[in-house]
């Protein structure tokens, strides 16, 4: 064999080594770039899944605020038909937490509107959600309490309420999962400890 022939076989070789190694570097390219959009997307689903529920948690609080605040209403104030200050502030109290439903209408909107309320405006068709429900159910009664209404009714009325409370706040809690955020941290906590990847917020919710 002339050495002519085998440089040019040893050139097809080498050849074929370049194209190979080229398409195996553009293969990992594309499989980092596909993992690389991934993460992102993952990263931008739970950046808005977090302000969502921060905004949730927000309204929460401002919920609970108000419905503790007409339970004080209740249990503390006494029997007078010309407490105009006492009407005022009650007032005050349906007047934000009708507001509050409204708003909580931006995170839960009605269920299945097509079966129900074709003739509201899109907001108010279907089924409002127990979330706030509850809220309503709370809200109807305070604008029909009677200021004058003796201590055995109070008490009745301020029971009730405590009980929407609670089911408002465990209906929050559903809503926004805090134990996702609780296991993610404490695994994430061992993980850096030892060395390793933080876990994504997907995979804890798959355990």
């Amino acid at each position: 064999m002339s050495f002519g022939i085998i440089v040019a076989v040893i050139s097809v070789i080498v050849s074929f080594i370049a194209v190979a190694v080229s398409l195996k570097t553009a293969a990992d390219q594309r499989r980092l770039a596909r993992q690389l959009a991934e993460e992102e997307h993952k990263l931008l689903f739970e950046q808005v899944r977090t302000e969502r529920d921060s905004d949730v948690i927000r309204w929460t609080r401002e919920c609970v605020s108000v419905l503790a605040e007409l339970e004080s209403e209740v249990a503390f104030s006494t029997p007078s038909p010309n407490n105009t200050s006492q009407q005022s502030s009650l007032r005050a109290h349906c007047h934000r937490l009708s507001a509050l439903i409204d708003h909580g209408r931006l995170f839960f909107p009605n269920q299945a509107p097509e079966k129900k309320g074709s003739d509201r405006p899109p907001a108010y068709q279907g089924y409002r959600q127990i979330i706030l429900t509850v809220l309503v159910r709370a809200y109807d009664k305070m604008m029909k309490f009677d200021t004058q209404a003796g201590s055995e009714e109070r008490d009745k009325l301020r029971k009730s309420l405590i009980r929407l409370r609670r089911l408002f706040v465990s209906e929050a809690q559903l809503a926004i999962n805090p134990r996702r955020y609780l296991a993610l941290k404490e695994m994430n906590d061992l993980k850096a400890q030892k060395g390793l990847h933080e876990q994504e917020l997907d995979e804890v919710e798959e355990i």
